[in-house]
């Protein structure tokens, strides 16, 4: 059995001493668990769990350190270990140094402090296990290799298990699907013969972006080779984040088929989401914001569809932090961003928080008579949360002004700047009317 090592670098250490402890806990006496207060320590030690023949499986690793920061040491490790898992700890909102590590040091999770222990339970033994089947997977590829050269029967029975194993189809020039392996058809929630003769397209969920399925369309008309990332989706089957690599292959005097490869990318997708989405509220943050509206402004044009821009202020906001405190003003702001979660469940609903106490909400295809019911719906299910807010001259509780800019029919000749601004216009003309209250123009 090979000998595995857990490496745990924090420059506190009270909190490494709680790592090492909890991990201790979690996993087999055989697994050595050492510990760094730094990145020198850190080098120090794997150097001599080299020299005596000892894999690292796994490297936690805070964000803020003196010296070298937690995403560049990761990367310094990746480099030096490809095949350890990687895991981040920090008690800051560090997106940038999330990002760097995600295309840098392959980082496998992200992790705030406090940790929950059941969390750090399961990140740890979901990465020996990859760390596992990652070794198991390599070591099989390679006594692979040298049977393919020898016997014909051993390849067969290799890619009986590879079709069992892995997320693997092949289709015809149409995208037709004439093999399946079980993994597959598992991940689409139906058995390998039900798929056979179903399209590819319908195996991707469909998205506002088709330029991916008109890749790939070309891509099986000129016989090329492409690798894009989708979401896979059949059915009833839970929508699955893949890498898909397809490939030309032909046989002599046989028809083109393609062999299509796929592996699971939920994790970094998930990892990648937090770069997108706010820290206190999990609303989308300002950089998805202009990420998206644009898009959904084009969509709507297109369409020839109506579009709603709301723009949300919390009222009184200042004077509840200055009753209540910071930490309460936090809390009213994830209860305000759980209402705009209630009420923008369709997939043409965002919610954003933009800055402070301002939030956002973009909607479309949505009538005129019902825009309006849509908008004080926040309110009054504010209103319901019953948070009490003393220094609010518009309500007992919490309330929030309402500026709404609305459009018919896809007709929108304003460009981001001024939908923003006429938005931005109607929610103070709502302060000024006295707040907790909505102020549309529905003349977009």
């Amino acid at each position: 059995m090979r000998a595995l090592a857990i490496l745990c670098i924090d420059d506190e250490s009270i909190i490494l001493h709680a790592i090492t402890e909890e991990i201790r806990n979690m996993v087999d006496d055989e697994i050595i668990i050492e510990s760094a207060l730094d990145a020198e320590e850190a080098l120090e030690i794997c150097e001599e769990l080299t020299q005596e023949g000892i894999e690292i499986a796994l490297i936690i690793s805070d964000c803020i350190m003196p010296g070298i920061q937690g995403d560049k040491l990761l990367e310094k490790l990746h480099i030096l270990y490809p095949k350890a898992y990687t895991v981040m700890l920090t008690g800051q909102a560090e997106l940038d140094a999330t990002q760097y590590a995600i295309n840098h040091a392959n980082l496998f999770r992200y992790m705030t402090k406090p940790w929950e222990a059941e969390d750090m339970q399961l990140t740890t033994q979901s990465a020996l296990k990859g760390y596992l089947d990652d070794c198991e997977l390599e070591s099989y590829k390679n006594d692979l290799e040298s049977k393919v050269q020898k016997r014909t029967q051993e390849l067969q029975e290799a890619v009986d298990i590879v079709h069992e194993f892995t997320l693997y189809t092949l289709v015809d020039k149409d995208g037709v699907i004439l093999e399946s392996s079980k993994s597959f058809a598992a991940l689409c929630g139906v058995s390998a013969s039900e798929l056979i003769g179903v399209c590819i397209f319908d195996t991707i969920q469909s998205t506002e972006d088709e330029s991916i399925i008109v890749d790939i369309k070309k891509a099986l008309q000129n016989k090329e080779h492409i690798q894009t990332e989708v979401q896979t989706h059949y059915l009833n089957s839970q929508s699955t984040w893949t890498n898909m690599e397809i490939t030309p292959h032909q046989k002599e005097n046989e028809e083109i088929t393609f062999i299509i490869k796929r592996h699971d990318i939920s994790e970094k997708k998930h990892i990648e989401e937090l770069c997108d989405t706010d820290v206190l509220t999990t609303l989308y943050n300002r950089r998805f914001f202009n990420t998206i509206l644009p898009k959904e402004l084009s969509r709507v044009k297109r369409e020839k569809i109506s579009f709603a821009f709301l723009m949300i202020d919390v009222d009184n906001f200042k004077k509840y932090n200055d009753i209540y405190g910071h930490q309460k003003g936090d809390h009213a702001l994830c209860i305000l961003a759980s209402v705009l979660q209630e009420v923008t469940k369709r997939g043409s609903d965002f919610a954003f928080r933009i800055g402070g106490e301002e939030f956002a909400v973009i909607t479309s295809d949505i009538s005129k008579e019902n825009i309006e019911a849509f908008a004080n719906t926040i309110n009054e299910k504010l209103y319901e949360k019953a948070l009490v807010h003393e220094g609010n001259d518009a309500s007992e509780y919490l309330s929030a002004s309402i500026g709404v800019v609305f459009y018919e029919n896809g007709a929108i000749e304003d460009d981001l700047d001024t939908i923003i601004k006429r938005a931005d216009d109607l929610l103070y003309k709502a302060k000024e009317n006295g707040r907790n209250q909505v102020v549309i123009d529905r003349n977009g």
